[in-house]
């Protein structure tokens, strides 16, 4: 090959992968837009519409003074019916969660905690989806974003101490958050309160796990100028702590 013909090739090539490069890059950035593009229609259409209710409910449900000073009541069903009218925005976890809670209605509880339990769940896997939905949309409210994580992290909560102890006693010592130090909730992981729902739902139960949860309540809340009510919550928790201690044991005997 006569070597005037390299420079015409080297050109060529050059060319050929620039502009396999610019089309690679073209769809590349096309597909991002398109998917921000979805996000931000999933929070118009099914985010937004139910998000405040969402949190406004367990701020109220476990709020201390709830018999004085709050004055609205959430509709958790209706809250549902319109998640699920939308729920072809949603992903697996949503529509597993909405699926349990629709069998909770249908069937006999004899604990009556299988409604209560699944009204957490559903709204735990909304929060966890919205979170990662505005993410990805590029939603930079970051004030809002906390409170999502936060109120996540209380629905978890209302769900593994309900299925524990009952939601009566669970929103007893939820209502108790104020005696929490700052960084409490920092401190708790999504990834552990996601296996522990999971273990639930899949008829297992991993002790260690479980009693591990309930001491980093216990050990989150500070001490109370009212010693009476600080010793009764302490007791509380560690009542769980114990029954726990022994349904280990009796499982392994």
């Amino acid at each position: 090959m006569s070597t005037s013909f390299i420079p015409a090739i080297i050109t060529a090539t050059v060319a050929f992968i620039a502009a396999v490069v610019a089309q690679w890059l073209s769809h590349f950035f096309s597909r991002k837009r398109e998917s921000v593009k979805d996000y931000k229609e999933i929070n118009q259409e099914l985010i937004f519409p139910s998000l405040n209710d969402i949190i406004l409910f367990i701020e109220t449900e476990i709020h201390y003074r709830k018999g004085h000073d709050v004055e609205i009541t959430i509709n958790t069903e209706q809250l549902i019916e319109s998640i699920q009218s939308k729920i072809s925005y949603g992903n697996s976890d949503l529509i597993n969660s909405i699926y349990r809670y629709r069998n909770s209605i249908s069937y006999f509880d004899g604990r009556g905690e299988a409604e209560n339990m699944s009204i957490f769940e559903v709204f735990f896997s909304f929060l966890d989806y919205a979170y990662e939905v505005m993410k990805k949309s590029n939603y930079s409210d970051s004030y809002l974003l906390n409170i999502i994580r936060k109120n996540q992290k209380l629905y978890g909560m209302s769900f593994i101490l309900t299925d524990l102890v009952g939601k009566e006693q669970a929103i007893y010592i939820l209502s108790h958050k104020w005696l929490w130090s700052s960084n409490f909730l920092e401190k708790v992981s999504i990834g552990n309160i996601k296996k522990i729902i999971e273990n639930y739902n899949d008829s297992t139960i991993d002790y260690h796990e479980l009693i591990c949860f309930i001491s980093l309540i216990k050990i989150g809340f500070e001490e109370s100028p009212d010693i009476e009510t600080f010793d009764n919550l302490m007791n509380s928790i560690e009542d769980i702590i114990k029954e726990l201690k022994n349904r280990w044991r009796n499982s392994e005997g």
